[in-house]
């Protein structure tokens, strides 16, 4: 979702360090890409403040979140040309969901306020599997919850774990460059930098030619 769906991660950037701020630590943008870029916040919470407990771990992570929330209400948007792809897709009964490292709360924040509920089967967050990205397991289980054969998926990813996470998962990946510079990814079947590339369509007709089942 983050960096993908939407062109918000320099919101979780101004997020993070709202809070770092308020608690006296001094965060940067290599810190940013090296810790946050495709992370959870129970990973991230104690890079931040050390040897803290799960109590302290969800308390600043939903501190973090509301700040995120309420920076990004004012201008949230799909990135471009993701309309026009999610009615292209939705036409030919190409079931589709979200699986996000982000929580459940911001998936559902941001599906309501863009309006994107018909579009997805499921809607998988940061506690919807024990191993979330870089780990496979997240991808593997909205395939099974499409009723789809993890190599007839496309994953759209803006981090490398991600991207890696869908190989290892054993299904195509593309690339959104709204992140990370495209020399930071080891490799992808695709790079975009948003939903207009033509090749995109070129990719799905690809797939579709080539005996991809569509439920």
């Amino acid at each position: 979702m983050d960096g993908v769906i939407i062109v918000n991660m320099h919101i979780h950037e101004q997020a993070f360090y709202e809070l770092g701020k308020r608690y006296g630590k001094n965060l940067d943008k290599d810190f940013f890409l090296k810790n946050v870029s495709g992370s959870t916040n129970d990973k991230i919470m104690p890079k931040i403040f050390g040897n803290i407990s799960d109590e302290d771990i969800h308390k600043f992570s939903s501190e973090k979140e509301q700040i995120y929330r309420d920076l990004y209400r004012p201008e949230v948007k799909l990135t471009d040309g993701l309309k026009e792809f999610f009615e292209y897709l939705h036409d030919l009964h190409i079931p589709m969901s979200i699986a996000s490292n982000a929580p459940e709360e911001n998936i559902l924040f941001i599906c309501e306020v863009l309006n994107l509920q018909k579009y997805f089967l499921a809607k998988l967050h940061s506690h919807s599997v024990k191993n979330p990205k870089p780990a496979p397991d997240m991808f593997l289980m909205a395939a099974d919850k499409m009723n789809v054969l993890p190599k007839d998926c496309i994953v759209f990813e803006d981090a490398p774990g991600g991207i890696s996470a869908a190989y290892a998962a054993g299904m195509t990946a593309i690339s959104l460059l709204t992140t990370h510079d495209k020399e930071e990814f080891e490799k992808a079947d695709l790079f975009i930098k948003d939903f207009n590339d033509k090749g995109l369509y070129d990719l799905i007709k690809n797939h579709m030619a080539n005996g991809i089942k569509i439920s």
